[in-house]
């Protein structure tokens, strides 16, 4: 079946750019990350960052232009913390952030069925190379509609959906979803919204401005890291100290690209190690870097600063107790 063609005014609305730009990046962002993973030589892999490079400066021109945190995201992360049952993944995705994401959205790590749901063709593909040596089964749509078709009539261990779908959308997907099930008598699904809007920093709804998972106690902000990367955090940790001055250094020698790629990695690093707030200051950083700006990489240095005195790492077994 042929895609409608958008009309003239579709396309000039900033929601639609974002999504017709973002989804090709993020499949040249994880083929480029599945390559990657099968072995590379040192040139190969110059290359590869020169390409990641690139990505990452159209991205940040797109952020610019259109806005990354629009009003859209706020209202539709808000509506979907409503739905319960929701997560989030910021694409483009680690291997490792996916797997994490799925397992705790479905509560297992064994034997775990998944319905995806992208208008992405390709997303379904890298989708499916990142999940092969899991031990995940899944099952791709190419819209929301039929992902409401599909959870109806089978049993998922967890639902992915793509929140910028033409048609019916993420949030509309999981609303229709959530609906079924209550009319069915049916226990809610896990459901897994996968955007590049930043969601979770768009779902906090307290003046802390702290990310879900982490809790203020008496200036303290206590986070809880997978009891599998737990043993690396205390070097995770400071290693991100060292940050602080290292981003000193490259503003007073203008290495406005050397500034990018701390942040890029801080960015990619910080959720999987069960530090979101460290993903935000991250995207600062980086975004300051292919901005040229210091003033904001100073200000995203001051908060890693205050954020790194104030956390407090707990294990998760202890924080139940």
């Amino acid at each position: 079946m042929k895609e409608d063609t958008p009309a003239p005014a579709q396309r000039l609305r900033p929601d639609w750019i974002r999504h017709e730009i973002r989804n090709p990046l993020n499949v040249l962002t994880g083929s480029l990350r599945l390559i990657e993973m099968s072995g590379v030589t040192p040139q190969q892999q110059k290359q590869i960052d020169m390409c990641r490079a690139a990505i990452d400066r159209i991205g940040g021109i797109l952020d610019s232009l259109v806005g990354a945190s629009s009003e859209f995201a706020a209202q539709a992360a808000a509506e979907l913390r409503e739905l319960g049952g929701v997560t989030f993944l910021a694409k483009p995705f680690e291997r490792g952030a996916l797997l994490r994401t799925v397992q705790l959205a479905a509560r297992t790590h064994r034997n775990i069925r998944l319905l995806s749901a992208d208008d992405v063709p390709e997303v379904g593909w890298l989708l499916e190379s990142l999940l092969a040596s899991s031990g995940c089964s899944l099952e791709v749509v190419s819209d929301g509609a039929a992902s409401v078709e599909r959870a109806r009539k089978e049993t998922f261990s967890a639902i992915l959906l793509d929140l910028d779908m033409p048609g019916m959308n993420g949030v509309e997907a999981a609303r229709a979803i959530r609906h079924n099930e209550r009319a069915d008598g049916h226990d809610p699904v896990p459901i897994v919204i996968v955007s590049g809007h930043d969601l979770e920093k768009a779902s906090r709804g307290d003046a802390t401005g702290l990310t879900a998972g982490e809790t203020d106690d008496d200036g303290e902000v206590v986070v809880s890291p997978d009891p599998e990367v737990a043993p690396l955090v205390p070097e995770f940790l400071e290693n991100r100290r060292g940050d602080i001055a290292r981003v000193q250094a490259f503003i007073d020698g203008a290495d406005w690209e050397a500034l990018r790629s701390l942040g890029h990695k801080m960015k990619g690093t910080g959720r999987g190690y069960g530090f979101a707030r460290l993903t935000d200051i991250g995207r600062a950083i980086e975004e300051a870097g292919t901005n040229q700006d210091a003033d904001r990489a100073r200000a995203a240095a001051a908060d890693l600063a205050r954020y790194l005195d104030r956390v407090r790492v707990v294990p998760a077994d202890m924080r139940q107790a």
